[in-house]
């Protein structure tokens, strides 16, 4: 959607920076979020909060300000399930990979992740983890570099 004359950024990437804001900011942004909603289609604003990795959480934050259509809901629904099952596997994969550390005598601390996501939203489903990532300390590197490649990585 083009931009609204006189505004510095389209429509629905507005509508994401709006949603992407703390709570206060979202509450007193409320207006104009609602104004936005009236006139964008769920299907640009979830094009633009895909461009930014961000549908999980702010396509939640959507549903629950009741702006969303019911086709964006079940989206939505399909793909934090796919986003929990995925979530699930990174936990266990990096649970595995710390564990096969540790036991040889590797210290190693999880970064990131679902770990994060669950701290920030309260969910680890709603980051989407692309790959896993440890804390080693440099002494350790070449024995995990090894130990790792033992396991496939």
């Amino acid at each position: 959607m083009p931009r609204v004359e006189g505004s510095p950024v389209a429509p629905a990437a507005e509508m994401v920076l709006l949603l992407a804001g703390t709570e206060r900011r979202r509450s007193e942004a409320a207006a104009r979020i609602s104004a936005l909603a009236a006139i964008i289609s769920t299907s640009d604003v979830a094009d633009e909060m895909d461009r930014h990795r961000s549908r999980l959480v702010l396509g939640t934050r959507a549903r629950a300000l009741g702006i969303t259509s019911s086709s964006f809901d079940k989206d939505l629904a399909k793909f934090l399930g796919w986003a929990e099952r995925r979530s699930m596997l990174f936990e266990s994969l990096t649970r595995t990979l710390v564990g096969h550390l540790e036991d040889r005598g590797v210290p190693a601390l999880p970064l990131k992740g679902s770990q994060l996501a669950a701290s920030a939203h309260g969910n680890a489903a709603m980051r989407i983890s692309g790959d896993i990532d440890l804390l080693i300390g440099r002494e350790h590197i070449p024995t995990a570099m090894h130990l790792l490649r033992e396991v496939g990585y």
